[in-house]
């Protein structure tokens, strides 16, 4: 997932603590399991398991998203001036609107992708 026009908002440790009571949250309402997490200033990288049979990522992501946004209201995070289009989807300037998703076909896709979220820690 990537902010917004890559603003930085993970720079700030109080935004990732968000970020953090946010995923507990959504893991509450629907269980998943965070195998590596990757947060990086303007992005993150998340691989999660999900219940067998379950694939409905995109409604945890969405989740997800949305409690973020919450949470930084009130904080003078959120931007004051949303344009017209993201205000007609109930938008904010905080993240863009699609995210990359991939479902692991098996474990050589898995050590991939966990290889590449923790080397784009250390970029």
């Amino acid at each position: 997932m990537v902010t917004f026009n890559r603003r930085p908002i993970f720079a700030n440790p109080e935004n990732v603590q968000r970020l953090r009571c946010v995923t507990a949250t959504v893991k509450a309402e629907m269980p998943f399991d965070v195998t590596a997490a990757v947060v990086l200033p303007d992005h993150l990288h998340l691989l999660w398991t999900l219940l067998p049979d379950d694939g409905n990522y995109s409604k945890r992501v969405g989740r997800l998203k949305v409690l973020f946004t919450r949470s930084l209201r009130g904080s003078d995070a959120l931007p004051q001036d949303v344009c017209l289009p993201r205000q007609r989807q109930r938008e904010s300037d905080v993240r863009q609107r699609q995210f990359w998703e991939h479902q692991v076909r098996d474990e050589a896709d898995w050590v991939g992708h966990l290889k590449f979220a923790l080397q784009s820690d250390e970029a």
